[in-house]
């Protein structure tokens, strides 16, 4: 997902350590030197200039201790300079600016030696709990790992593509069982490789203990980390996620708590807090002059898995938000202008300033193609994390594009007009895009490069070989272009920054009478071709995997019909139960509605489904008037169906809803199987169960069992 990032060294389990070459340096001299000391923080006493150590006859050994920076209030002493290059390196320095702590020292340059050596966990996206293969968000932390699960680990190293080797150990903090396949201290484990060149690979934790990962390149003499191991702890029990949403009449919070799988048959509290009308926020933003301003809110909490959504066109957004609780919010300003972004607890969100709206930094740009012809209907966007953090510029004819924005490190995605040969560009927020809070003016130039491309012309026929009108056509290509083009940015007076960009090439178009797509042209490459049917019921959606060379694409896709999926459920008591199968599609061009099967009494399903393509199968028990839930499995398809599956035994949950001691009734209450090693849940999105608290509070509950019980 992102690009190479280079350190000077990393530690894989908790910390940053020196990285060791085969080669040596002479004494005393400058070959090995190291980065700059960090400055100093606050202290008592304020302190000189730090400087970066030099190395000895350990080539890459650590700096000296840094001297704090110049403080107002006085610096205290840096951190020691970390390991140098084993070749060319030179001294780092840092000074601490007056009155706000020392600077972090320069580093130190980089020499033919220097260990670039990145290693991240990927961790599933976001979301992605249909889908076979969702790691995508990379991380350096290895906490919270139980026993169970698996860890993905990507290694890189600049300019270096692989192929890699691993070493993977593991001392186990019990005695394992027989079944186990680390069977003694130090045992080797066979990591599973994830890609051809073997830079991520799969690591099954089958016990707990600390684990010892070593990758390394062939031909490199870099070393990686120091040895230390990763933690990885004993499974949790399994839990659950309780959500209480009040009538709004009631102006209490909506109310998320965690509950172990292993409660008891006691009656449990949820308790909504006091009833306060002051504890409602109200959130309304305002422009410079303190008006009301029209915008779209979106109000989310590290602490919560949902949303709270407004508009305030005609009026603020009245939302009951915990006191305690810290929040983000998006602010969308109905007329044009940038973005807001604002952090706090719900007394700072509901002070007037906070929300206060300015119009936002002026961009200004031009999109053109390789021999600088102007490109018209070019969409600009750029987004700080995940949020958009800017107003869409879109081109005219002659290229330009206007667009207001907010500062930050940014990433940025600029879509061309569809098929005529650009791919969609892509700048991630590490690339160097970074615009002060206090600019003025921006002017960018997005200049895409020279790709070679080819038509794409699809048509599509009918089980009976006649040609298929209406029919959706996808085209996306098949993995990430590495070079789209160049966005040039210059900020203010500074000197213009030129910032390579990555890409992706799709298209979409309907068949026409004749049951022919023309897609007009892509860059040439590997591509899915994804087709549905203009109806559900009959036909199938079909993906082909084809290439576009430079004469150009004519695919001819024949849509099959649907078949069954079939599949058996035990642990059903037929007698007492009845059951239901639900079939849902998160691929490109995935029918509106789910496919679903009842039942039969001997536990047997079946439903129609289209060939290749992954289901999330979820299963509905009704057992007198309560429902439990579940996914039963993800990523199941026609070809490798899941032919035998157990039904969790229910598991009743009683409860009371209150606030400020009081019985709520009303209530609707949700709750959730939370994803873990130690938990068969994979879709920590659907509720298990849920229902609504009656007069006096009380509610019950069927939960299926995350104990296999």
């Amino acid at each position: 997902m992102a690009p190479t990032r280079i350190f000077a060294c990393l530690a894989i389990a908790v910390a940053v350590s020196a990285c060791s070459s085969s080669e040596n340096s002479p004494a005393g001299s400058n070959s090995g030197g190291s980065t700059g000391a960090y400055g100093g923080y606050t202290g008592s006493n304020g302190g000189s200039t730090g400087t970066g150590g030099t190395s000895t006859s350990n080539p890459g050994s650590g700096g000296e201790t840094g001297a704090g920076g110049s403080n107002a209030t006085g610096g205290s002493t840096g951190y020691g300079g970390a390991g140098g290059a084993s070749v060319g390196g030179t001294t780092g320095s840092s000074g601490g600016a007056v009155g706000t702590g020392g600077l972090t020292g320069a580093g130190g340059a980089t020499g033919p030696g220097l260990c670039g050596l990145v290693v991240e966990r990927l961790v599933p996206s976001p979301g992605c709990s249909a889908q076979n293969d969702c790691y995508g968000v990379p991380t350096t932390s290895f906490d919270g790992l139980q026993s169970g699960s698996v860890l993905r680990l990507r290694a890189m190293l600049q300019g270096y593509t692989g192929p890699w080797t691993w070493t993977v150990s593991v001392v186990p903090s019990h005695t394992p069982s027989a079944t186990t396949s680390a069977s003694k201290s130090g045992d080797t484990i066979t990591p599973t490789l994830v890609d051809a060149t073997g830079s991520i690979v799969d690591i099954q934790l089958s016990v707990p203990g600390d684990y010892t990962v070593t990758p390394q390149a062939p031909d490199s003499t870099c070393k990686f980390g120091d040895g230390r191991p990763i933690r990885v702890a004993e499974p949790a029990v399994p839990q659950y996620l309780f959500r209480a949403t009040p009538p709004s009449s009631s102006r209490l919070p909506t109310v998320e708590k965690l509950v172990s799988a292993d409660f008891d048959a006691s009656t449990q509290a949820l308790e909504l807090g006091a009833l306060d009308p002051q504890d409602v926020t109200t959130l309304w933003p305002t422009d410079p002059s303190r008006f009301p301003l029209p915008a779209y809110l979106r109000v989310t909490s590290p602490s919560l898995t949902f949303a709270i959504e407004g508009d305030t066109s005609t009026g603020p957004l009245v939302a009951n938000l915990v006191p305690t609780l810290s929040y983000n919010v998006l602010v969308l300003p109905d007329q044009g202008w940038a973005p807001l972004l604002a952090q706090g607890t719900p007394d700072v969100l509901s002070a007037e300033a906070t929300l206060r709206v300015s119009p936002g930094i002026a961009v200004s740009g031009r999109a053109e193609d390789a021999q600088h012809k102007a490109l018209g209907n070019v969409r600009v966007l750029l987004r700080k994390d995940t949020l958009p953090i800017s107003t869409v510029g879109t081109s005219a004819s002659d290229g330009s594009f206007s667009m207001l924005t907010r500062g930050g490190t940014l990433s940025a995605v600029i879509v061309p007009p569809a098929g005529q040969g650009f791919a969609e560009a892509h700048v991630t927020d590490d690339a160097g895009l970074v615009l002060p809070a206090d600019a003025t003016s921006v002017a960018m130039r997005m200049q895409w490069a020279a790709l070679a491309t080819g038509t794409v012309k699809v048509t599509v026929r009918g089980a009976d070989g006649n040609p298929l009108p209406g029919a959706l056509v996808h085209v996306e290509n098949s993995a990430e272009l590495p070079a789209v083009g160049t966005l040039h940015v210059a900020v203010d007076t500074s000197p213009e920054l030129a910032i390579a960009a990555t890409g992706g090439a799709r298209v979409d178009g309907v068949t026409d009478a004749q049951g022919v797509a023309t897609l007009g042209r892509v860059p040439t490459g590997s591509y899915h071709v994804t087709v549905a049917p203009p109806s559900s019921g009959v036909l199938a959606v079909a993906t082909r995997d084809l290439m576009v060379p430079a004469a150009g694409l004519a695919a001819d896709v024949a849509l099959a019909p649907l078949q069954m999926l079939r599949g058996t459920l035990t642990g059903l008591d037929s007698t007492l139960e009845h059951a239901q199968v639900s079939a849902y599609d998160y691929g490109v061009l995935a029918p509106l509605a789910m496919t679903q099967a009842v039942v039969a009494a001997d536990g047997t399903w079946s439903l129609p489904a289209s060939p290749g393509r992954p289901y999330e199968l979820v299963v509905d028990v009704v057992r007198g008037s309560l429902k439990r839930s579940f996914v039963l499995a993800t990523g199941v398809t026609v070809d490798q169906p899941l032919a035998t599956a157990a039904v969790p035994a229910p598991r009743p949950w009683t409860g009371v809803v209150s606030g400020g001691g009081k019985a709520l009734a009303g209530v609707l209450v949700q709750a959730f199987c939370v994803v873990s090693p130690s938990s068969p849940c994979v879709d920590a999105t659907m509720p298990v169960a849920e229902g609504v608290t009656a007069a006096d509070g009380t509610i019950t509950l069927s939960l299926p069992s995350l104990q296999g019980s």
